[in-house]
């Protein structure tokens, strides 16, 4: 899985450079399953629109979330066609043209919006948390070692924010050397949240996993949030906050399912191609 991932950033990345660069024919970009993502596939959903850039930098952001987002629409497609939702009654009075849409819509409905919504003890029990926000700072990195590694520096005294900023796999730790600045319940992952608000400040951590990595989280301040209403007052909009978060937690596991069942293929010569004439750009 490890090693997929790194082929698709470097995919992304190269696909970034496709408006400046030109190639003959009709390349396969990507395969997903059995499916091919085509150049002109990428073009015929993204290249219609007049898009302003104000940056390159800009431009290679964007265009890397566009390749994305065809691959993970492709792998629900592939996830819907599965469940055989393509055949529900209801979808075949839907013109064929349409069907794929029509399907993403309908695996959306089932695995995501199905039971999402929270219970009245559960929007209780999140009101509570709201009670404070935290500030935290973290050092993100990529295995276990080097993160019990730093944690022992840590406690032998050395600097955090100067770890941080020479071993932190996150970009941003370059500027703001791990601070997180302040943050309320809900705004994190739940393995590093439940870890952050149950430190007290100063502390430090021991390394914790999430689907990014390993983080050594240090606790820098807790104070009240002089903003939360009260619970009468602010229940409904809080149930849906949070049957929202529900719902993207709910997409991250299944999509992680569904990752490794399908192939993600990438056509390496074309990536080179591609690299190769924006050096020369």
């Amino acid at each position: 899985m490890k090693s997929r991932y790194i082929a698709l950033s470097l995919f992304l990345a190269a696909m970034a450079l496709l408006a400046g660069c030109s190639k003959k024919g009709n390349p396969t970009l990507a395969k997903v399953g059995d499916k091919e993502i085509k150049f002109l596939d990428f073009q015929d959903d993204y290249g219609s629109g007049k898009l302003n850039f104000a940056t390159a930098q800009e431009e290679f952001d964007r265009k890397k979330d566009m390749v994305d987002s065809m691959v993970v629409t492709q792998l629900l497609i592939e996830a819907a066609y599965e469940k055989n939702l393509d055949k529900l009654e209801e979808l075949s009075r839907v013109v064929l043209a349409n069907r794929n849409r029509f399907l993403l819509d309908a695996l959306y409905q089932e695995q995501i919006m199905k039971d999402s919504d929270p219970s009245d003890a559960e929007v209780k029990q999140f009101w509570n948390k709201l009670e404070f926000q935290v500030r935290a700072s973290h050092i993100l990195l990529n295995n276990i070692d080097t993160a019990n590694m730093l944690v022992e520096k840590l406690k032998a005294g050395e600097n955090f924010e100067k770890l941080a900023f020479d071993y932190s796999i996150d970009p941003s730790a370059k500027r703001n050397r791990g601070d997180m600045g302040y943050f309320l319940w809900g705004a994190m992952i739940d393995e590093f949240q439940e870890v952050a608000f149950a430190l007290t400040p100063g502390e430090i951590s021991p390394p914790v996993k999430t689907r990014f990595g390993f983080h050594v989280i240090k606790l820098v301040d807790r104070a009240s949030n002089d903003l939360r209403q009260e619970y009468d007052k602010a229940k409904d909009s809080l149930k849906v906050q949070l049957a929202n978060m529900n719902r993207q937690k709910r997409l991250i596991l299944y999509m992680d399912e569904i990752e490794v069942k399908y192939d993600v293929k990438v056509d390496t010569s074309t990536c080179d191609y591609l690299l190769f004439k924006r050096s020369e750009l």
